[in-house]
């Protein structure tokens, strides 16, 4: 998997820590990635915490 900068823009939504992020990476491991990560010049413009 690449490591991908997050976009300006994606600063707007908070940054998931703790058990809220532990959940949605054991969600995503159980159940796949439902919505695709945007990506906008080879930055993250949505789907940061994903």
């Amino acid at each position: 998997m690449s490591h991908l900068e997050l976009h300006s823009l994606c600063s707007i939504f908070p940054r998931m820590s703790g058990a809220d992020f532990d959940a949605i990476k054991a969600d995503i491991k159980a159940h796949g990635l439902n919505q695709p990560v945007t990506v906008l010049d080879g930055l993250i413009l949505d789907g940061g915490n994903r």
